[in-house]
Parts: C-alpha cells; structure tokens; sequence
C-alpha cells in the first residue's frame, strides 16, 4: 500500500516503467522492518521486483537504479544491487527517509516490449543502459574541485551516454544532480548556465550528504517517443498490456 499520495509505478508506452521509491516495510503491517541494513536492502529490492513484476518489467531490465542510504553504507547497497540486477547503482547518503527508513531503492525499467533491444556500456565518465536510438537512462559521477568544472564534467558525460545510445541533447527528459546541501545553489545556477536556453530538460537538484565515489553525481533519462513507437511497431511485439 502507499504510504502517500501517488501510485507506485507510472508506465510510458507500455514500454518504460517508472517505480516509485521502495523502502523496507513489511507489507501485512506497514511498519519498517528491523535487522541490518543488507536485510533492509533485500526487503527493498523485492518489493521493488514485485512492482515492476505487476507493470511486466523486472529488475534484470532496469535502466536506471538509485539506491538511498541514512549513514554509512555505500559498499553495502553495492553488494546488495550486483546480486539483483547488471545496472549500475548510484548510491547516494542522504540525512533521512520516509517513515525513518534506513535505505530505499528506486528503479526505472523496460518492459518485456523493450527490454530485447537494451545495451549497457560502462564508460570512464558514465554508465549508461539504453535502448538504442529510442530510449537511454545513464549516471555519471564527478570528483572536479570546483562547481563549475564539477558541472561540466557531469553534462559532458551525459551528453557521451546519449550519444552512445544515439540520441541528441533534444531527447533529454529529466536531468537530475545529487549534491551536498552547501552546494546547492552554486550547482543549480551552474546547471542553467550550461544548459541550452531553448526547451532545456526537466531538472532538479537533490541534496545528499554524500555520494558513492564522487563528489557530485547526474542522473539523466533521454527518449525519442517516436522513435520509441516506431520500433514496437516494426517488430510487433506480442502486446503485454496497455500502451498508456
């Protein structure tokens, strides 16, 4: 059940599957599970897998993988995230979750539609899973010392992951920057001055007390919906749900 207003997954053209943030409760009750934080971890991906399971997506298809942790615990959601799943994670510490959770595990997938046609490609600056010229999910990390140069590694390392997908900057859809909280104005203005001023992707940024092996970190999702289309149609897929 959800503990707020919204759903639990969004699906664009029965071929993406957008997962809301899954934290470790123990559904029979909703009150979070107890013991360590692997345990905890464990509790996420599975509810995570059976909501993805529902929208005919899994865990093995994912795109794009977050992983939220309170305190240490970086090398931890690592261990949890190779046992599950070929993507990537970014993991990022933040001050607190909903509920007091210690960890939550968001994921983006494909569909049993899409999920044929995805690459991975492991790159110095970035890791990106895509379907080529349609779709592409890719994190890109940064240790730059300053805001400016930290910003520019990140867009040109997001601008690599499209092009390794064969999409363009005017298929971005969502730019997102985790950044520690002192950072967070400098960063934002740093981002709108780098980005293009005509139809820019929706961005945000998100205040961490930490990330994974960086000093900042971008995740960016990129999709050519008509392209998107033009595939599923051209090799006619067995459908598997509704196109919404």
């Amino acid at each position: 059940v959800c503990i707020g207003p919204y759903c639990q997954a969004n699906t664009l053209r029965g071929a993406l599957v957008f997962a809301a943030g899954q934290i470790h409760l123990d559904p029979p009750t909703m009150t979070l599970e107890g013991g360590s934080l692997a345990k905890n971890l464990g509790s996420c991906f599975r509810h995570a897998a059976s909501v993805l399971g529902a929208c005919h997506a899994s865990l093995d298809a994912s795109l794009s993988l977050v992983v939220y942790v309170v305190g240490p615990g970086f090398a931890t959601a690592r261990r949890a995230a190779a046992r599950r799943t070929a993507t990537a994670p970014l993991v990022v510490e933040v001050p607190a979750l909903p509920m007091g959770a210690r960890c939550e595990v968001e994921v983006a997938a494909a569909t049993a539609r899409l999920a044929p046609f995805l690459e991975r490609v492991a790159g110095a600056a970035f890791d990106a899973t895509f379907a080529p010229r349609c779709a592409c999910a890719a994190v890109v990390r940064t240790s730059a010392a300053s805001v400016d140069a930290a910003v520019r590694e990140l867009l040109e390392g997001c601008e690599r992951a499209l092009e390794a997908a064969a999409l363009r900057r005017e298929h971005w859809c969502r730019l997102r920057v985790f950044a520690p909280p002192g950072a967070l104005d400098a960063v934002e203005a740093a981002v709108f001055a780098a980005l293009p001023g005509e139809d820019p992707p929706a961005v945000t940024v998100v205040p961490v007390t930490a990330v994974d092996g960086a000093a900042l970190a971008a995740q960016v999702l990129a999709c050519d919906l008509a392209k998107l289309d033009t595939e599923l149609w051209l090799r006619a897929e067995a459908p598997v749900g509704p196109a919404v």
